[in-house]
């Protein structure tokens, strides 16, 4: 079973819900929010080509925004990355505890990792099949 966005609490998912709540892009004209992205997305990417985004990575540029931290990509990534990030009306962090609540309920195995959570289902024994 996978289940994708699931967005962990961490310190990479909290600057990105500071972003959001400070410039409100998901609440702006989609043409005026995605243009905007695209400035940030074209600085990013020039950071990542120079190097230089290590620097944000340790010290955030208060005026630049939050993205993936995966260098070697270009604009068009970083460009659709922004817009994952900050375009949705939603995207809420979900707490480990909740995620656990939820591997149990479907009866699955919950599996911390260092980039986030597993689940994974648990097979159905035959004496359960039987019932």
């Amino acid at each position: 079973m996978a289940i994708a966005n699931f967005y962990p609490p961490g310190l990479h998912n909290r600057r990105i819900t500071i972003h959001r709540i400070k410039h409100l892009y998901h609440q702006m004209d989609p043409a005026e929010a995605k243009k905007k992205l695209s400035t940030q997305a074209r600085f990013y990417t020039f950071l990542v080509r120079t190097g230089l985004w290590r620097l944000h990575r340790r010290f955030p540029f208060p005026f630049l925004l939050e993205f993936c931290n995966l260098p070697g990509h270009d604009y068009k990534f970083y460009y659709e990355n922004a817009l994952d990030y900050y375009l949705p009306a939603y995207r809420h962090t979900i707490a480990y505890d909740e995620i656990k609540d939820m591997a149990a309920q479907i009866n699955a195995e919950y599996i911390q990792t260092r980039k986030g959570v597993t689940l994974k289902k648990r097979a159905i024994s035959e004496e359960m099949r039987a019932a």
